[in-house]
């Protein structure tokens, strides 16, 4: 009787995989059986009887949006590798906080000005809706006096894209917190926001 049916290649958490040599068909059933009963929760793939696997699922879901190109966010994340872009196309003016003002006046469409995931979206005790977006373990962008919101908290967007609108006329503000704190030496260059560390 020979030895060693089923050749186990690789055990992960959500993946096991396995050879079977094509001449012992007989045997895939008992071998089925038995790498069920490792991947209960996973779905088998079959793969010419040659190598079984089970398939480990993207957590985003891509029929709902494009996530290519996304970075996602953790610590390692510095604002040497991002690129800050103005959310909306206006005239705008800077304030000594680090708040740049916004006068919405060519375009009412607000979009994320860098990469990253939605961490708050409320409404301030004066009645200011606002969008808090995280892009890296230390640096958040904040969007006040938006008008609709197009995003959820906890989504990934990509920079560049539509997050919100403003209404025409009212004065938008938009500012990037590091470390807990306002960074107030923001400057804007050919519509990239930049900063000294």
């Amino acid at each position: 009787m020979e030895k060693n049916r089923v050749k186990i290649l690789s055990v992960k958490k959500n993946e096991i995989v396995v050879s079977v040599k094509k001449s012992q068909r007989k045997q895939i059933v008992l071998s089925i059986l038995i790498i069920f009963a490792f991947v209960c929760f996973g779905v088998l793939n079959f793969d010419n009887f040659g190598t079984l696997i089970s398939n480990v699922y993207n957590p985003v879901n891509s029929l709902y949006s494009d996530n290519s190109d996304i970075v996602f966010t953790n610590g390692v994340l510095v604002s040497d590798n991002m690129s800050f872009y103005v959310p909306i196309v206006a005239n705008y003016k800077i304030m000594q906080n680090g708040v740049i003002e916004f006068e919405v006046n060519n375009s009412i469409m607000v979009k994320a000005c860098e990469s990253g995931i939605v961490d708050e979206i409320g409404v301030s005790n004066d009645g200011i809706k606002y969008i808090k977006i995280k892009h890296s373990e230390t640096i958040y962008s904040v969007i006040e006096n938006i008008d609709i919101i197009g995003v959820t908290e906890s989504t990934i967007v990509k920079r560049g894209q539509d997050i919100a609108t403003a209404k025409l006329g009212d004065r938008l503000n938009f500012y990037i917190v590091k470390d807990g704190v306002n960074i107030d030496n923001i400057k804007i260059e050919s519509s990239k926001i930049v900063w000294q560390s």
